[in-house]
């Protein structure tokens, strides 16, 4: 197992309530609209289950769990069918008492406009949605489903800075003042026990270089270039682990063998995220060579597990770099470019390499901490809540 450097403190407190759960006798009540909820879901993970004891939520799926939800929250979901989903909101529209909306997805945000807008526009005053993407990272159709969102919903936040200078001029006329973003979050406490518990259990020790990447497998996410890239890497002691599922899949795995990668590309499915930052803690390197993003939670807990990066020269990665100059940038398509920075990895000291993990780490912590989302999205729910809920 990779040795792990002297870290900067986790100063993340976001899975404890705060002083904000005393705002009012009665939690805030809130409605998260989500397409699914799955081991890598943001929406769960990083927004709801650390607010928890704060807030009395209740999600609303369109598909099933994936994953075992924490008793303190309430769940539902329609089981794929549209009707059922838009017949649930309205159902909770009617009968339950809402503070506030918080949408999640274009798609479950279409559904819940057609859920309240002749029977109940008022709601629209209390609804947030959050937008986990950049721009160019939407495909056409989902360009579409977010014009009636930048229209009726209360507020519109992007995950970072990249992602809100994205849009086009034409979507920040519709947002106006109701567009702003607040940049995700990477729970580093969490990271910090899964690596402790490592620690005491002890890892395992392998040769070689593990290289990680954890993404969908989806054309986006540019998982060829990365298959590439490998090929070209002299050193044969270089194997690399792919972490997900998607519709890419099995293209990846004929590259694989296509490209004489047999024995240096594991496949490794999706994972819980417990095992995934274990995945992370073990691994020499994290490489992205994604064509598109949001601002990734996936980078950057591999940054908290001290894993060195190798990026995609996209915009939000430049804000998630930011001044530190260790942190290789390549364009998507540049095959040769990542088998550059790749083999410029392995023949550096593992020194050095700690070195570059430290400052990866002391960036995520620093300014991508869970506690400092969670405590600006707090104030939000406060202002649409109203002055009932106000600090």
């Amino acid at each position: 197992m990779r040795t792990q450097p002297q870290c900067l403190p986790a100063m993340d407190s976001s899975d404890k309530p705060n002083d904000m759960s005393l705002w009012a006798e009665e939690k805030l009540r809130i409605l998260v609209l989500v397409n699914g909820v799955s081991p890598t879901n943001m929406a769960y993970n990083e927004f709801v289950f650390p607010r928890r004891h704060q807030y009395k939520t209740t999600i609303c799926s369109l598909l099933a769990s994936k994953i075992t939800i924490d008793t303190e929250v309430q769940f539902c979901h329609a089981g794929g069918n549209a009707v059922r989903y838009l017949c649930l909101l309205r159902r909770h529209m009617k009968e339950s008492s809402i503070d506030l909306i918080h949408v999640h997805s274009c798609h479950t945000g279409l559904i819940f406009l057609w859920a309240v807008l002749l029977t109940k526009p008022s709601a629209l005053r209390r609804t947030v949605m959050t937008i986990h993407d950049s721009y160019g990272s939407f495909r056409w159709k989902h360009r579409l489903l977010l014009i009636p969102a930048f229209v009726f919903f209360g507020k519109l936040i992007c995950c970072g800075r990249a992602s809100f200078h994205s849009f086009p001029r034409i979507f920040r006329r519709l947002g106006r003042k109701r567009l702003h973003y607040i940049r995700n979050g990477v729970n580093v406490e969490r990271v910090d026990k899964v690596r402790s518990k490592m620690d005491k259990d002890g890892g395992e020790e392998t040769c070689g270089v593990k290289m990680l990447y954890v993404a969908a497998f989806r054309p986006i996410k540019n998982h060829l270039t990365l298959l590439k890239a490998l090929a070209r890497v002299a050193a044969e002691d270089v194997h690399l682990y792919l972490v997900g599922e998607g519709p890419e899949m099995e293209a990846c795995r004929q590259a694989v063998g296509g490209l004489g990668l047999k024995r240096r590309v594991t496949f490794t499915g999706e994972l819980s995220r417990e095992n995934t930052i274990r995945w992370m803690a073990r691994s020499d390197i994290f490489v992205s060579p994604s064509i598109g993003e949001g601002l990734p939670v996936a980078l950057l807990e591999a940054m908290t597990c001290c894993c060195p990066v190798i990026l995609s020269d996209i915009q939000p990665h430049h804000e998630i770099k930011g001044n530190v100059g260790c942190i290789p940038l390549v364009q998507p398509d540049d095959a040769d470019g990542f088998a550059r920075a790749i083999q410029h990895f392995i023949e550096v000291s593992s020194d050095t390499r700690h070195a570059w993990g430290l400052k990866c780490r002391n960036r995520v912590v620093r300014h991508f901490a869970l506690s400092r989302m969670l405590a600006e999205y707090d104030k939000l729910y406060a202002e649409i809540a109203g002055s009932t809920y106000t600090m």
